[in-house]
């Protein structure tokens, strides 16, 4: 019977206990600042975007606050992002990650904003409202 991935992995894990524990020590180094920053690298590489921003600069414009929704930003250490995880946003896409052309906010808002233009989001918030003023 093969081994399946699982397996594998847990006899590497057990033949380089010294490299595992580096590994882990080199994770834990990171702030999740820098692993916001990281993973923003990534998306623009990808996507063949600039990204100038440092750990230090997102943590200096990280409000408590969602300037969006007015719902506190907090980190849920034990899975990965919930609605009111910090997130950051570009605010003209096609820039990048570089200084003055991103905010941090709520990944709910991040996730509104995503897919839809300025426009069609009040067409939606409009629409709503009157929906539930009809009631």
């Amino acid at each position: 019977m093969a081994k399946t991935r699982t397996q594998i992995c847990r006899d590497w894990r057990n033949r380089n206990p010294d490299k595992v524990r580096e590994q882990r020590r080199r994770r834990r180094i990171k702030t999740p600042t820098q692993e916001d920053v990281d993973r923003a690298r990534v998306r623009a590489k990808k996507k063949g975007l600039p990204c100038t921003i440092t750990a230090a600069y997102i943590k200096a414009i990280t409000p408590e606050i969602c300037p969006v929704l007015g719902i506190p930003l907090l980190r849920n250490k034990a899975t990965g992002p919930r609605y009111n995880s910090p997130s950051i946003d570009r605010i003209i896409p096609e820039l990048g990650y570089v200084e003055g052309n991103v905010i941090v906010v709520s990944h709910l808002a991040n996730a509104i904003r995503s897919n839809a233009t300025p426009e069609q989001i009040l067409a939606v918030g409009n629409f709503y409202q009157k929906l539930l003023r009809a009631r």
